[in-house]
Formats: structure tokens, C-alpha cells, sequence
């Protein structure tokens, strides 16, 4: 049976029909011809609130249209998200003012940041309408070292917004800022914002509404690059961390310069979208016509079950400190796959290391998530670059570069059945590079072709490592047939 509920959208003074099921063709001619339309976004059908629309809309429905005394009823909007740029949202300002910092509070209509030293209030009732402006002040102590805290006397929010900007009374020995912000320049989160259809040119206020609501329903890092460049690589330059919507919307709308979009794809109602700040900031917004934010909340949900599901997955092809040992029955150089936690996207993934037994484990614990090891097998001659203490770098058989202490295959397998190197040695990598490769840059090195202009390297150092590489390549000359590779 179909059912029918009419609203009333009080802010575009117009009734929306929306039906269970697709009304039949007597009903859906009766509308068009009254100039009802279709609304593809919220899947209804809507008009102007007339005399007649509202009789039309009674007789097809059956029911009567809400008044304006139930409309009253209606609670205000309160955002289905619960913070915005790490701020909280609050219904009420009834909050300990000792025990929050700020936060946007919605029946004062107001954000209130506190500290000891500074209080900002900014009325928000005009917050994101055009040709609009929203008031600010702020208060702060004019001695920093004074023991005064600015909201003693005080106990909550509703306390700090009355007494500073509704009565004004502020303290004498206080310096007091007030500013007239722009409103479209000022967030909110309680103002409803109307779902937008594909625009032809995409512009900065059509991905802050649609994220504000809801067409928006994933967002991610592809790139983000400060001053600190050891930083952003330790942090994977953010790669792949899922933004926080409501709080990238905040930040489009208050710190607007320098943004560009650009829509990088369409599919029908679809559209991925590239949001980037000149080249330092860049990112991806998957939009959806027809999402809102109940969709939008389902599908961040089935991407964290698709997330957890993988990584159970792997985790349970884990081995345990029993099987790990059992594979390194002796000091040699493993090829080891190991489960490292991606920290942008919260995803294992599976890192293939070169590594010594002792950097798996001591017998008594496992020092990784290994989920495979086996031994890598190398001939006598492969280079490998050694990470080791100083007291090795005497032994003939090391050859320093000049960026790390290299030795050959022979020279490793030797080192790690003897208890002194095996103890300075902290791990041993395959080099890229043949012995002739490795000759010939240790001879550019000697004879000034290639430097280093910040730590120059005296060219006897160099001849030196060419010396001790002749005698390492005597050793292999004679090393007997078929003992060439190293397998076990």
C-alpha cells in the first residue's frame, strides 16, 4: 500500500509530497498539471505553498497539511556530525567552563573559545549568509604575568557569553578586540544546508555544501608537504589519510585562498573531485548527487568493515615465535615478510626486508609481525651494504664507501659465524651494484670525477677501499668450483 507524507519546508515556503512507491499516472497528472516538479535529490515532489497547491496536495494524500503551531514544535537543526575542525558541537552552553576549552554552542548560537588569558565570543546568527557580517570579541589580560583568570565568577559557558558579550561587562584592566567578521568567511555548524545539483564549473562553496550536506562521502590525502620535509616523509607526506569532512569544509570556508578545484571525473551522478592549496595541500572528494549524510555515514561504515576485514586477514597469517625460530635455525640473512600498519590509511601491508636473525627475535620474543621467512640466497660475490659498529671498519674484508661499509657475500657468510662480528654487525643489505660497477665508482670517487661538495672525502680513502676490494676479489678468484652460491 503506498503511503504519502507531506513537509512543509518553511525556509523556501513551499510543500513536498513524498510517496512509499511511484504514484499512478492519474496523481502524477494532476501534479504536473498544478506545476508541481520533481526533486531528484530528496525524491519528492514539491510547489509553492498556495491555497491550491495545499488543497491538492490534502486531496491526493488524504491528509491534512501540518500548521504553522506544529511546524513551531519542530526542533531547530542540530548537525548529524559531532565536531568540526577538533571544536565540539553542544545543543546547550549549560557546560563547566573550567572543564572546556570552546566549542560551538547551539541554543546561544555562538562559539566561545577560553583560556586563563583570553576569551573570543563570535555570534554566529549570520554565519554563511551573503552581504551578512558576524560580530566577534575578544577579551584579553593586559599583563600576561598577572594572576587573573578572566572567567572567575564564572561557572559555564551560558555564564562567560551572558556576562561578556550580552551585558559587556568587562574587566578595566583587560584589553577588549571587537571585529565585524564576513559572514560567508565564519562557519557554523547549525545552519541546514540545501543539497546542490553538478554544477558546469565547480567552484570552493559547492564542495563545502555538498560536504555540509552530505553529498560528500569520502575524502582523502593524496599529498601534504610543510617546511619540516624529514617530517612529511617520516609521515608518508599523509598519503591516503581520510579527512575529516566536516572539518575540511570548516577550513575551505575560513581559509579560503589559494584553493582550486577541479572535477577529474564524472559517472552520471558521480563525481571525484581534486580540492588542492597551490602544491602543498592536495586531496580527493568522492560526490554523489543523490547521497546525504545517513548514506554517507553507511558507506564510511562499510569502508571500516572492508578496512577491518583486511587486516584480520592478514593478521591471522602471523607466525608465532615457535615457527619463526624453526625457520632461523642459523645466523644468516633472511628475506622476510613482515605486517607494517600504514598510519594515513589504517591498512597492514606486507613489507619485504632483508634482516639477521637476531632482528627477528632473541628466542624469547618476536620483535616483528612476520607472516613469512626464508633464506636469501646470494652468491659470493653480491656486495652488501653492512650497518655495524666502528670496531668492524678494521677488518680487512670491510670496504668503506662513501656512504656506508660494504662487503662481499664471502666476507658476510664469514662475519656472522664469528661471535665478535656477529656482535657488531646490526644489518646486512644487499647493495645494487656488481664488484666492476663497485670498482669503478670507488675509482671516480679516487680520481675526482665524482664529490661530494659538502663532506669531501680525501681521495687516498678512496684508494685505500680499492686496495682492500683488490684482495676481497683475490679471495673470490680462489674460491672453489660450485661453491659460488650460498643456499640453506
Amino acid at each position: 500500500m503506498m503511503e504519502i507524507k507531506i513537509i512543509v519546508n518553511h525556509e523556501c515556503h513551499g510543500l513536498e509530497l513524498y510517496f512509499t512507491t511511484k504514484p499512478n499516472e492519474a496523481i502524477l497528472t494532476q501534479l504536473k498539471d498544478a506545476g508541481w516538479r520533481y526533486h531528484r535529490v530528496k525524491k519528492c515532489w514539491y510547489a509553492k505553498q498556495t491555497d491550491a497547491n495545499q488543497q491538492l496536495a490534502e486531496a491526493v494524500s488524504g491528509v491534512a497539511v501540518p500548521d504553522a503551531t506544529q511546524a513551531a514544535e519542530e526542533k531547530p537543526y542540530f548537525p548529524p556530525y559531532p565536531s568540526a575542525g577538533g571544536t565540539p558541537i553542544w545543543p546547550t552552553a549549560d557546560m563547566s567552563c573550567w572543564d572546556h576549552n570552546d566549542g560551538y554552542f547551539q541554543d546561544v548560537n555562538a562559539y566561545i573559545h577560553v583560556r586563563p588569558q583570553r576569551i573570543t565570543i563570535v555570534d554566529l546568527t549570520n554565519a554563511l549568509i551573503p552581504g551578512k557580517e558576524c560580530e566577534s570579541i575578544t577579551v584579553e589580560k593586559k599583563d600576561d604575568y598577572s594572576a587573573l583568570c578572566l572567567y572567575s565568577g564564572c561557572k559555564t559557558m551560558r555564564d562567560l557569553y551572558e556576562r561578556f558579550y550580552v551585558k559587556r561587562e568587562l574587566p578595566e584592566d583587560c584589553q577588549v578586540y571587537t571585529r565585524q567578521r564576513r559572514s560567508m568567511e565564519t562557519f557554523t555548524p547549525f545552519k541546514p544546508i540545501k543539497p546542490i545539483r553538478i554544477p558546469k564549473k565547480w567552484t570552493l562553496p559547492h564542495v563545502w555544501k555538498a560536504i555540509l550536506a552530505g553529498q560528500v562521502y569520502q575524502g582523502k590525502v593524496d599529498g601534504k608537504y610543510s617546511d619540516d620535509f624529514a617530517y612529511d616523509a617520516a609521515m608518508g607526506y599523509h598519503e591516503g589519510r581520510q579527512l575529516d569532512l566536516p572539518s575540511f569544509a570548516k577550513e575551505l570556508i575560513e581559509s579560503s585562498n589559494g584553493w582550486r578545484v577541479t572535477a577529474t571525473d564524472t559517472d552520471g551522478d558521480k563525481v571525484t573531485l581534486s580540492v588542492d592549496c597551490y602544491s602543498f595541500d592536495m586531496n580527493t572528494l568522492l560526490f554523489q548527487e543523490s547521497c546525504n549524510w545517513p548514506e554517507a555515514r553507511r558507506r564510511m561504515a562499510e569502508a571500516g568493515k572492508a578496512r577491518n576485514e583486511h587486516n584480520n586477514a592478514l593478521l591471522r597469517q602471523r607466525l608465532s615465535l615457535d615457527e619463526v625460530i624453526a625457520l632461523t635455525p642459523s645466523e644468516t640473512v633472511y628475506e622476510v615478510k613482515l605486517l607494517t600498519m600504514n598510519q594515513n590509511t589504517e591498512r597492514y601491508e606486507i613489507e619485504t626486508r632483508q634482516m639477521l636473525r637476531k632482528q627477528l627475535h632473541d628466542g624469547k620474543e618476536l620483535y616483528h609481525e612476520v607472516i613469512g621467512v626464508k633464506p636469501l640466497v646470494f652468491t659470493m660475490d653480491t656486495l652488501f651494504n653492512l650497518v655495524c659498529t666502528t670496531d668492524l671498519l678494521l677488518d680487512n674484508r670491510v670496504i668503506f664507501s662513501e656512504d656506508r661499509p660494504v662487503v662481499t657475500g664471502k666476507a658476510v657468510t664469514e662475519m656472522l659465524t664469528e661471535p665478535f662480528a656477529l656482535e657488531c654487525i646490526h644489518e646486512a643489505t644487499v647493495r645494487h651494484q656488481t664488484l666492476p660497477v663497485f670498482r669503478k665508482w670507488l675509482e671516480d670517487h679516487r680520481d675526482g670525477f665524482i664529490t661530494s661538495l659538502f663532506n669531501p672525502i680525501p681521495s687516498s680513502h678512496f684508494s685505500e677501499a680499492l686496495d682492500k676490494l683488490m684482495k676481497e676479489e683475490e679471495r673470490l678468484s680462489s674460491q672453489p668450483a660450485g661453491e659460488t652460491e650460498v643456499k640453506l
